[in-house]
């Protein structure tokens, strides 16, 4: 039986990367996406509405094509006793950075930021509606492991960086201490994986991201930003 669990598990684990080998395009328009940054714990008693909230995006008929959404989730709550293992140090210095460039007014969760720009607002509902700006068409090229990735500004602006995070969908996790104790949270668009490149043209080619965690299903999300400010230029996403 022991052993029956392990080939299983290895079997999830494989599933889970060679999902990620098939060969797919998709792409913007010229007009601004949207791009929405949950910034979430399981430690957290204020997130899983938030996390909630996110998660009914994946009903949106425009969802990737006009709205990008994901959840980073940080490490600073797990001094209080439950150790999320979705967390990575790398989001808790993207939130801070977000804070550093003057995109947010302080470091908390649940935190929403939206196109680079903090929104208290998300409780509320209000139509997202695909932003007026024109900023560049974002087509992204699928095949096996690799992204091939062009950015058309309508602004010339260099360098540029590509950005590309793996998400997943469908976890499901008992808690077993800390403020969320005996409760089971459950969690969408969550950020995987993360790469990123900067490049002086307006064309990468990039290795896609790759984890070893079962989700129910992946999706990619793609945006460009400069490589000195997290704001999103431009975003597109597509499911796996």
């Amino acid at each position: 039986m022991h052993l029956l669990k392990i080939t299983l598990s290895l079997l999830l684990v494989l599933l889970g990367n060679t999902c990620l080998a098939k060969s797919l395009h998709f792409e913007s328009t010229d007009y601004q996406n949207t791009k929405v940054e949950l910034y979430t714990s399981e430690d957290c008693s204020s997130c899983p509405p938030a996390d909630k909230w996110l998660s009914e995006f994946k009903q949106r008929p425009k969802l990737f094509s006009e709205i990008v959404p994901m959840a980073f989730h940080v490490d600073y709550w797990d001094y209080i006793g439950w150790q999320d293992k979705f967390t990575h140090t790398d989001y808790t210095e993207r939130q801070k950075q977000h804070h550093q460039q003057g995109n947010i007014s302080q470091v908390y969760t649940p935190q929403i930021i939206k196109n680079g720009k903090e929104d208290r607002t998300w409780r509320y509902p209000h139509p997202q509606t695909l932003s007026q700006q024109k900023v560049g068409k974002l087509s992204v090229d699928v095949l096996d492991d690799m992204a091939y990735i062009k950015f058309k500004p309508q602004q010339k602006r260099q360098p540029l960086m590509a950005h590309i995070a793996l998400l997943g969908f469908g976890f499901e996790n008992k808690i077993t201490a800390g403020e969320n104790d005996n409760k089971i949270l459950n969690h969408y668009f969550m950020v995987l994986n993360h790469t990123q490149k900067i490049s002086k043209g307006n064309r990468w080619s990039i290795k896609l991201p790759r984890s070893t965690k079962s989700a129910k299903r992946f999706a990619l999300a793609v945006w460009i930003s400069t490589p000195r400010s997290l704001k999103p230029i431009q975003a597109s996403g597509s499911w796996l």
